[in-house]
């Protein structure tokens, strides 16, 4: 017995991602981005792409934590231009695996999921990375930094996240029931701020 309905499961098939929110940045680094996209090989897999950035985070968050284990105190001048050369190596790529996903045709939301966990886990590794660069530490207040990291809609971190993922689960419970009462109340919920 499967959790999702034929339903659901043509639903995941026919889903394409449509990005939004360009900004001026996304404007004046797309020339670049499309050209670096345009010289990889067709037969390298975005989701490769996207796991060799990754590594590079945590590969300098590694070497943060073998120098500075409470990241506090002196490191070696390496460690954080390691750390940032993996920051910026690590964002031209995280750009690069939806370009070449698209490029060669795939892109899922298999992959999307992909991409959007390993940003979900370099983000607490970028704040370690900061935090052992800066000698500030780590301990609760950097714990909980990092649940408040990302502000949306006057929201901060735990209580968006905890408004989006109802919402996902009240849309996906419309495409594997077809309740859509269900998905309008979450909906009126969530944008008076009730979830």
């Amino acid at each position: 017995m499967g959790y999702l309905s034929t339903r659901a499961l043509e639903g995941l098939k026919a889903y394409q991602y449509k990005a939004t929110g360009y900004t001026m940045l996304d404007n004046l680094h797309r020339p670049f981005l499309d050209w670096a996209a345009s010289k990889l090989p067709k037969w390298l897999a975005p989701n490769l792409i996207t796991l060799t950035g990754t590594f590079a985070l945590v590969a300098s968050y590694l070497a943060a934590a073998y120098y500075a284990p409470d990241f506090d105190g002196d490191v070696p001048r390496w460690v954080p231009l390691f750390s940032a050369f993996a920051v910026v190596f690590y964002t031209i790529l995280d750009c690069l695996d939806g370009k070449q996903a698209r490029r060669t045709g795939t892109s899922s939301p298999l992959g999307q999921l992909f991409d959007h966990g390993c940003d979900a886990l370099s983000v607490n590794l970028l704040l370690a990375s900061i935090a052992c660069s800066l000698s500030i530490g780590c301990g609760w207040a950097h714990a909980l930094g990092n649940l408040g990291v990302r502000p949306t809609t006057g929201q901060q971190g735990v209580a968006a996240d905890a408004a989006a993922w109802h919402a996902m689960h009240a849309v996906l419970r419309k495409c594997a029931i077809g309740q859509l009462k269900q998905l309008l109340h979450v909906q009126v919920q969530v944008g008076h701020g009730l979830v």
